[in-house]
């Protein structure tokens, strides 16, 4: 019962995924994030090609260091385009993942049957819970605080 949740919340990420593709706006984060990740992939490191007001006066050519991202978001994309997962969707379909997976484990806390994983202990799985919902949703807004 619980792998087809998970199943079912999938499928629904993954058609949000894919409808959300085409209207990734030009001055989207994913665009920046996809770009490190290709320069992480390359061997570059967390680096950028872009040219930053910081970085104008600086006698040094690109590539430049990354200063103002949090690095994992990028290292997630070079994982996904080792693995030939096209960039910046990948991104979107780790997000669908990421969704089912914390779906079944937000129901698995309601009813017992909807399980997917069985944890020694309950603190464990909220932990869990908490560092992927940190990691997802407030990857960006970490940087202000």
């Amino acid at each position: 019962m619980a792998l087809l949740w998970f199943l079912l919340a999938l499928a629904v990420g993954i058609l949000f995924s894919r409808a959300a593709l085409p209207g990734i706006a030009p001055a989207s984060d994913l665009w920046d994030y996809s770009q490190e990740a290709r320069q992480i992939a390359r061997g570059e490191g967390f680096t950028s090609l872009y040219t930053y007001p910081l970085f104008l006066g600086a006698s040094s050519s690109s590539p430049y260091p990354v200063l103002w991202r949090m690095p994992l978001y990028a290292l997630l994309g070079a994982l996904l385009l080792k693995l030939g997962i096209a960039l910046p969707g990948g991104f979107l379909y780790l997000g669908a993942f990421s969704f089912s997976l914390l779906a079944i484990l937000a129901l698995g806390r309601r009813d017992p049957r909807l399980r997917l994983f069985r944890f020694p202990a309950v603190r464990f799985r909220d932990h869990l819970l908490h560092l992927l919902l940190e990691s997802l949703l407030l990857r960006d807004n970490l940087v202000h605080l």
